[in-house]
């Protein structure tokens, strides 16, 4: 995998050819998470601060946060089920229960 990276070059306002963007790509080595031939991966920044948490279930957090987007995350819940503090309100899908297994170990 790799990011594009833009940098700014240092220069003088004389040369202003040296305040053009260079980019340079910055290679992002994957890490499989769980069992090998888990397919779930996320890349060594995101395992570098998950494995830094302090407890487990705040690395699982972090993990999950890296694993799913903010929008799937807002419109979901962990299993999918009913909402117990209001009735009335329509079922939520649950998170893709094969990261959720990988994550959870």
């Amino acid at each position: 995998m790799y990011v594009l990276i833009e940098r700014q070059s240092a220069g003088t306002t004389s040369d202003p050819a040296a305040h053009i963007p260079t980019q340079r790509l910055l290679t992002i080595s994957p890490v499989e998470i769980g069992h090998p031939g888990s397919n779930v991966f996320v890349n060594q920044q995101q395992w570098d601060t998950a494995t830094a948490q302090n407890s487990y279930t705040t690395m699982g957090i972090s993990l999950v946060r890296a694993l799913f987007e903010e929008d799937v995350l807002l419109a979901s819940n962990l299993r999918g089920s009913s909402s117990r503090s209001d009735t009335n309100a329509a079922r939520r899908p649950g998170l893709n229960s094969v990261i959720l297994a990988v994550i959870e170990g």
